[in-house]
């Protein structure tokens, strides 16, 4: 009868080892989890950028220019195929 009631307690102490193990393991993943939601915040304030619109405005005028040359170049060279190819 001893031995019995000696077995059964060790195993509840077991088990309450193992719900403390447990608890310990909860606490140490909400603390995880809180400190990853904090660090998302950070995260997306470091990766914001800002939109420079004098820079960004001069670099559309002159891939405008660019263009607008370009498409000068080949109406003139168009032209010129078209009148060597009339005559």
């Amino acid at each position: 009868h001893f031995e019995v009631k000696f077995i059964w307690t060790h195993i509840d102490l077991e088990r309450v080892r193992q719900w403390l193990k447990m608890d310990e393991l909860l606490e140490k993943e909400r603390q995880i989890r809180q400190s990853m939601a904090s660090r998302a915040g950070v995260l997306a304030l470091m990766l914001h950028s800002t939109y420079n619109h004098e820079v960004m405005e001069e670099i559309t005028k002159a891939s405008q220019k660019d263009q607008h040359a370009m498409q000068k170049e080949l109406a003139k060279r168009f032209r010129k195929g078209v009148k060597h190819r009339l005559y």
